[in-house]
């Protein structure tokens, strides 16, 4: 481009044959198509980057909830336990160890009177 600006204002230098200056602007041209091309494509690939991240992030995100969840209810269960244990006669050790579960039916009507929604 410069030698094309210096051949114009001095065209005795002759530093430009009569179709040289196409170069510059056949090359502008090449790059700019190239880039249009390929823009879809760049496009695209930085799309799929950034849902990889956000479904990584979700992933993530859930597995927390759900370990979180999974001690919240731990707890809450171990409330129904103290006074299973305490109301009736004869508890099993087993379910004193928690190596086997309370009557499902009395820990759901527990459940249901503290107010939560899942049963066991």
């Amino acid at each position: 481009m410069l030698l094309s600006i210096l051949d114009h204002y001095w065209p005795q230098s002759q530093i430009i044959t009569k179709y040289q200056w196409q170069i510059p602007i056949w090359m502008l041209g090449g790059v700019i198509l190239v880039r249009l091309l390929l823009a879809p494509y760049w496009m695209a690939k930085e799309d799929a980057e950034k849902l990889s991240a956000e479904k990584r992030i979700s992933e993530q995100l859930k597995s927390k909830l759900v370990i979180k969840d999974q001690q919240r209810r731990a707890v809450i269960l171990d409330k129904p336990l103290g006074e299973y244990v305490a109301t009736r006669d004869n508890v099993p050790i087993r379910v004193i160890a928690g190596t086997e579960p309370m009557p499902p039916e009395w820990v759901n009507q527990r459940l249901k009177e503290m107010g939560e929604t899942w049963r066991v």
